[in-house]
Order: structure tokens, then sequence, then C-alpha cells
């Protein structure tokens, strides 16, 4: 049933959306505090498994999903971000805790709209970008899990994390940046987080990392034909209604200059705002340390609509819908056996040996595998210069020059690395 919890009136007034970006450009430059950036570890990556070949189970039982329950962390010093610079300023942007949800039939969200969809344990909550991108971090509750959602509106990413320290909720609130992207901190240790890895990089529990949550960066009308019981997070306030159609626009911006002054590693194989599909294999280390590759859009676009593809030792499967320009992913292992995909009319995912139809949501509903559930990956969608900066040993797809551009698949015919 659809409730609310009375928490909205705790948040003061919001300062408008543009000049929040400007107080945000010139006061955070004021707080440049040196830090460095090791070396990424090396990881192994032995013989992959064909398509229709047994898994080994190991490759499995090591790696957690996105979407296990909460860990207990300890006061870990391990880091690779021991001296890198970051803005500080806490305090800047309120959160939005415990914000009322809202049936489908009660929203005016046009169907184009952007959300980030999450589903937990069968129970499906869309959040307005605005609103995201309006608040930065929204703590809240689905299915008697704690979450904290993050948005950071300069890379145009969403993230999604389970929200438990030490078996206490965890409030967050937007901190500051990092390489150009957010940072939030937690009210219980004021330690700092990465929002595009989940990872603390400062204070009491530097090292340690936060559990992801599968999310889906869709339109509205997606997500809500795929989830007609979904509930929904916004606020219809002039403001939010204004940062739709603010000039600061997914993929398509440039960076303020004190923002862009905090990063320290950059690549020219993209433009630093073009829209990437990242991957980061998270198996209870911090996931900056784990294999990771990105998908970029230009790629995507020009490829078939679903890629069988490695992701190190991994096999994962990432579909693409043009139209919305909307990317998705998960493990195509399923009880102990590599599955390899093609994509029906409708994008939804067909297995090639058993002929099994997978939804977008990865679960399985016709065929052997029905009911099943693809294993979740730690995806997101960001600006290159935002990927690259935090994950700068990833690995990048690209269309081989002598693939054909098809919109349907039937073998697992992409080179993978």
């Amino acid at each position: 049933m659809v409730h609310s919890v009375a928490n909205i009136d705790f948040h003061p007034p919001l300062p408008h959306p543009l000049a929040f970006r400007g107080m945000l450009c010139c006061t955070l430059s004021v707080f440049l505090i040196a830090m460095g950036c090791s070396n990424p570890q090396d990881a192994s990556n032995p013989t992959k498994p064909e398509p229709g070949e047994i898994a080994t189970p190991a490759k499995r039982t090591q790696r957690q999903s996105p979407n296990s329950d909460e860990r207990v962390f300890s006061n870990s010093e391990s880091s690779r971000y021991s001296a890198s610079r970051f803005m500080r300023q806490p305090g800047l942007v309120p959160p939005l805790t415990d914000p009322e949800i809202f049936s489908p039939e009660t929203v005016s969200l046009e169907e184009d709209s952007e959300v980030l969809g999450i589903l937990i344990e069968k129970v499906a909550r869309a959040y307005s970008i605005p609103t995201l991108y309006y608040h930065h971090v929204i703590n809240d509750r689905i299915a008697g899990h704690s979450v904290v959602v993050t948005y950071c509106g300069f890379c145009s990413s969403g993230t999604a994390f389970m929200a438990t320290i030490n078996a206490k909720r965890a409030l967050f609130s937007l901190h500051g940046a990092w390489q150009a992207t957010a940072t939030i901190n937690d009210a219980q240790t004021q330690s700092v987080w990465l929002h595009l890895t989940g990872e603390c990089i400062d204070g009491r529990l530097k090292g340690n990392q936060l559990s992801p949550i599968n999310v889906r960066h869709v339109t509205w009308k997606s997500w809500r034909d795929a989830h007609p019981e979904t509930t929904v997070v916004m606020l219809n306030t002039p403001a939010t209604r204004f940062t739709t159609s603010s000039k600061f626009q997914k993929g398509q911006d440039d960076l303020p200059p004190a923002l862009a002054q905090t990063i320290e590693v950059t690549s020219s194989r993209y433009p630093a705002n073009a829209m990437v599909y990242g991957v980061a294999l998270w198996d209870g280390k911090p996931a900056s340390l784990g294999a990771v590759k990105a998908y970029p859009f230009e790629e995507l676009q020009n490829s078939t609509a679903v890629i069988n593809d490695y992701v190190g030792e991994s096999p994962v499967v990432i579909g693409f819908d043009r139209a919305n320009r909307s990317a998705f992913g998960y493990l195509r292992i399923l009880e102990d056996r590599v599955l390899a995909f093609s994509a029906t009319a409708s994008g939804k995912l067909v297995d090639h040996h058993t002929s099994s139809i997978f939804s977008q949501d990865g679960i399985c509903i016709e065929g052997v595998y029905v009911g099943k559930q693809l294993p979740a990956i730690f995806g997101l969608q960001a600006e290159w210069y935002g990927w690259y900066a935090t994950y700068p040993q990833t690995d990048v797809y690209q269309v081989a020059a002598t693939t054909p551009v098809v919109h349907q698949q039937t073998l697992d015919q992409v080179p993978h690395d």
C-alpha cells in the first residue's frame, strides 16, 4: 500500500538549481585538498568458458550480488585514494530522507521523463531524475532495506547502495566532489564516499565499500510499462520542474572550471561528456579494484541490440535501447551454465540454447528458466570523463570494423578481450 513518511517539512527552502551550481562551483574550489592515487591491483584473467559450457562454481561464489544484504564494516586503512584532490562542502544541499511515495496514476510525469528504477525483492520504485538532480541524495527504505540513491548532475549518473553501517541505518548527504564527480558523507561517522563506486575514501571507514544495488536509468514510460505496480518518488515543485528544462542536459554540458580542476586522470579516447554504460564487477572488495569495462553509447549505437561479452573473467550480457538511449547488463550465468542471448523485437532477451525469454530486469518470463533471475552486476550510465577518472584501468568495448550492424543477434559472435 502506498504510504508517506512525514519528513518533508524538515528540509529548509532550497536554492534555485542554477544558483546552486554557481554556489557549488565557487565555494567548493576553496576547499581543494591534496590526496593521491595509487595504481589498482592487477587481476588475473583465466580461460573464459564458452556458451553452454559449465561454469566454475568458485567464480560465482566469490562474487556477491549487487542486491545482496548489507555488510558489517571494519575500520580498514586500505584505500587507493590516499592522496587525490577533492572538494569539500558538506551541507550545501540537503538530502531527501524518507520521501513521500506515490502510485503511478497520481503523478504527472511525461512519458519521456527520465527516472532511476530500482527493483528489490520484487518491489519496484522509480525516482524522478529532476528530484534526484536537485537533492543529489535520497535516503529511503525499499522492501525493508535501508538504501541510499544518489545522482551526480555533472557526470549524469545515478547509483544506489544498501545503507547500513555496523547493523545500523546510515543517512547520507552530498559532501562535495572528487574528480568532478559527487561525493557523499554518512551522518554517523562523517566518512566520505564516492558516488560512482560506493567506496569510502576518507574518514573512519576509509577503504570500505557499500553494497551496490542494480539500477535502471530509463524513461518513465519504459519503467511503468515493465512495472505497473511501481511506486514513485518525486517532488512537484517549481524548482524541480525548472530543473527538467534547465540548460544542464545529460551528456551535453561542459564542466565548470572549478570542478574541472579536480580531475587528475583524463582520456581523449572519447569526448569528455560522451555517455557510457560502465560495469564494475564487485566481489566484496572496493569496486574500483575489480574488473571494469565501459560500453560507450557511441559503440552501442553501432552494435547489435544485445552483446554477449566478458568483463575480466566473467561472462556478461549488455543490452541497449537505441530509441531511449538506455543500457542494462547482467552476468549471463544461470545454474552454472554460460548463456548466449539475442534480442526480440520488443527488446527482451532470448537464450540461444533453450529459447528461454528474459525481461530487461533479467528475470526469465518464459521457458525452462522461468522465474529465475540473472545475477545482477554493478552497472551505471555516466559521462566518459567521470567513468575514466574513477576507473582509469577500465577496458573499453569497441565494435569490430568487420562486425555487421544488426539488430538481432543469434550467436555469441561479439569478440571479447
